[in-house]
């Protein structure tokens, strides 16, 4: 009686310490995966600008606009730098300065920010949906191939956690579907921008890479141009500019004309 009396409480001891140690494991891969999701990279801060702040951007983006078109008119081939601290300073005013760039980004993403580095580019946002408010990050490879301007996604992570290249767009494309709802003004943009963008799985599209004709017209001055490379290092976009002859009539049609203000 008494061996089984000691036996009893030897396999209690060991139920309770199973049990436990197992619940131990969950609670603590429940903890990381929280932290996971909560994750901030340290490169991600979106600047915090006041209505104070908005007219010395809006005076940054008119003269980066006013050097980018006086150098397209001297009509030689230059070379143009812009800095990710000032970009993002332009996006994080964007609503100010451009209140139709509300349009650009679906609710449930907000604070864009980007970075350049190690030949590509880094874009954060944070993204909101129901218990999940985590920062979303796409690594985007940009290449300059002569006719065509090439980008492609090269890794997607959500908080510290770095997403399947195969079945992270899927998921991401259905969650921006749902979320944003039939949003057939979106979808024809996005369709107008690249024949290769599948407006219905945008994210898919990166990954196979969106081309864009490597041939843009500058209104402001009448000036046709391309992108003769693209590096990105040091939190800085370089870029060298070769100036074209305008196209035939018959391929007017054809060339990318950016937004100017």
């Amino acid at each position: 009686m008494i061996a089984d009396d000691m036996a009893r409480k030897r396999l209690a001891k060991w139920v309770f310490l199973v049990a436990g140690t197992g619940v131990a494991t969950v609670l603590i891969a429940l903890a990381a995966c929280w932290l996971t999701l909560e994750y901030i990279p340290a490169w991600y801060a979106p600047p915090e600008l006041t209505e104070r702040d908005w007219p010395r951007v809006r005076a940054s983006l008119s003269a980066t606009y006013q050097t980018f078109t006086d150098k397209l008119m001297e009509g030689q081939p230059f070379e143009f730098e812009l800095e990710a601290a000032t970009v993002n300073e332009w996006l994080a005013a964007r609503e100010a300065l451009w209140p139709e760039s509300r349009e650009a980004l679906p609710p449930f993403l907000r604070d864009p920010v980007l970075t350049f580095c190690d030949g590509e580019a880094r874009l954060g946002v944070r993204f909101s949906s129901g218990e999940i408010d985590a920062i979303l990050s796409f690594d985007l490879r940009i290449e300059s191939r002569n006719q065509e301007l090439v980008v492609q996604l090269d890794r997607v992570a959500i908080g510290a956690w770095s997403l399947s290249r195969e079945r992270a767009p899927k998921w991401l494309d259905d969650r921006i579907r749902t979320m944003s709802g039939q949003d057939a003004h979106r979808s024809e943009r996005l369709a107008e921008q690249s024949p290769s963008i599948d407006a219905d799985r945008p994210i898919q599209s990166l990954v196979e890479g969106i081309t864009v004709e490597n041939r843009f017209y500058w209104s402001n001055g009448g000036q046709y141009f391309r992108f003769d490379s693209l590096t990105t290092e040091d939190d800085r976009l370089h870029v060298k500019i070769e100036i074209l002859p305008p196209p035939n009539p018959s391929l007017a049609r054809r060339v990318h004309r950016p937004r100017t203000r």
